[in-house]
């Protein structure tokens, strides 16, 4: 019996972006700024400017944890006007889906580090299991 189901679920269709749950869920673009983001060397509102590979190589994406974004409204370390890539490095809990996020405005909270050659923003965020609050994941 155990080896029918199992077969059975492995025969089921799956995304191939799937999320484990909330649980485990990071996010970096966040609607709105948790109580301790001024504790970061980076806080500001900022907009999506373009969505980019997550890969420099890959051609065909469709999912981007990668985003080059504006400085909008600078809270801390940052200016008005500033562009810089947010890499939100993680599972496809973190990944946007291309072209659905451009425009878009959201708040940001980290800092700056050097990944894949390059000086990227990061500041990822999970929720609290207790409370149900933002607080900041490990980087």
């Amino acid at each position: 019996m155990k080896t029918a189901i199992l077969v059975a679920l492995t025969l089921l269709p799956s995304p191939a972006h799937a999320c484990r749950g909330w649980q485990w869920e990071t996010v970096t673009l966040l609607d709105q700024l948790p109580p301790q983001a001024e504790q970061n060397e980076i806080v500001a509102r900022v907009e999506i400017l373009q969505t980019l590979p997550p890969f420099p190589d890959l051609i065909d994406w469709h999912f981007t944890h990668r985003v080059k974004v504006r400085v909008i409204e600078p809270v801390k370390g940052t200016s008005a006007g500033q562009e810089f890539v947010v890499n939100m490095r993680g599972t496809s809990c973190d990944q946007n889906a291309t072209g659905k996020i451009v425009g878009r405005r959201y708040s940001i909270a980290g800092r700056i580090e050097k990944a894949d050659g390059i000086e990227q923003f990061t500041g990822r965020w999970s929720r609290d299991l207790k409370s149900g609050g933002l607080v900041k994941a490990a980087d």
